[in-house]
């Protein structure tokens, strides 16, 4: 004997899309802020270090807003740990250099503002500017440099303990 359902077909064709526009309407309503994309809580580490792979300006500006909105979310977690580190050496490090400033005129800001905060601790390898042709002076007073951004890198990383942000 046949069993009588009477639930329509398309409810049940169309059943994920619900469950997932559900979680997402959840999602939206508990305050789903962005993460960072850490491993562990920033207590318990040493601190971060943000890493650079594709060596474009639209992914320091990423992580410079990821490192912002970690600090709106959780100031007081950051009172004793330090900034996180962000240590380039590809092309992108001619975001900071002053003579680019009106075309990376967001990033730049968003950048001093965090290091004013000690949000973030930004790096310039040294090795890249003689490569570019551009010395020390030619950068925002609020980036730093380093002799080579690689072993600077492998230095926060390996005898540090710095974790990828």
């Amino acid at each position: 004997m046949r069993s009588l359902s009477f639930t329509p077909v398309w409810v049940g064709r169309y059943a994920p899309l619900f469950l997932l526009l559900a979680a997402f309407h959840l999602t939206a309503l508990a305050g789903g802020a962005v993460k960072p994309q850490a491993e562990t809580p920033r207590s318990a580490v040493p601190g971060y270090l943000v890493r650079i792979d594709q060596n474009k300006p639209e992914e320091v500006e990423a992580a410079l807003l990821r490192a912002e909105a970690f600090y709106l979310e959780s100031e007081p977690l950051l009172a004793s740990a330090p900034p996180i580190a962000l240590v380039l050496h590809g092309p992108e490090v001619e975001i900071f250099f002053r003579e680019n400033y009106k075309r990376y005129k967001n990033i730049v800001d968003l950048a001093a503002r965090l290091t004013a905060f000690q949000v973030v601790d930004i790096k310039i390898c040294r090795t890249r500017l003689r490569f570019l042709e551009q010395n020390e002076a030619s950068l925002f007073p609020f980036v730093g440099t380093v002799a080579f951004g690689p072993d600077e890198i492998a230095r926060l990383t390996e005898e540090e303990g710095y974790l990828r942000f």
